[in-house]
């Protein structure tokens, strides 16, 4: 039977393994111990909550910019305030940046995201006068994001605004064609 380590030992191996635990628990890159990264977190995730998208995106942009490693969540909340933004190319781009992402969630989040922006984009192009020929690629590409998104994660889509989205864009392909 193996002799216990004293109590301090025993104190001194929990704090190392809580330390182990807590910087595997941290977002991969997140500067968590950095606070004013904290800070400009903090002031851009609130700025996205209350619906400033503008000071949302300056924040996420900051962050991004400042060359400090970030984790992909923060990087699909930027994609999302892009979104949020009517930035939609911006926000198609940087979610398609979070495909190859180790996260199932995220890689699900991007995909409902890319696709979203792709359908509001096609949207501001046919009010803008586009033809068939631009429209139906780009809601062709939605729709591939879409139904990927509820094929894999049916679960997600809680209130069916994905699968609300998926018949829009169903119906919109048939009218085009």
């Amino acid at each position: 039977m193996p002799i216990p380590p004293p109590p301090r030992a025993r104190r001194a191996l929990r704090l190392t393994a809580l330390c182990v635990l807590l910087a595997a628990c941290s977002g991969v890159g997140t500067p968590d111990d950095d606070a004013g990264f904290r800070a400009d977190y903090t002031a851009a995730r609130q700025a996205l909550e209350a619906g400033d998208y503008p000071r949302a995106t300056r924040g996420y942009e900051a962050i991004l910019d400042a060359g400090s490693p970030v984790d992909d969540r923060v990087r699909l909340e930027y994609a999302h305030t892009l979104l949020r933004a009517d930035r939609f190319a911006d926000a198609a781009t940087a979610a398609g940046e979070l495909l190859e992402s180790e996260s199932d969630s995220i890689r699900a989040s991007a995909r409902s995201v890319r696709g979203t922006a792709r359908h509001e984009a096609a949207g501001v192009r046919r009010a803008d006068g586009a033809d068939t020929a631009e429209l139906v690629p780009l809601l062709e590409a939605a729709q591939s994001d879409i139904r990927e998104f509820l094929s894999n994660h049916p679960g997600l889509d809680t209130d069916g605004a994905m699968q609300s989205r998926a018949t829009s864009i169903e119906t919109e392909l048939a009218a085009l064609r």
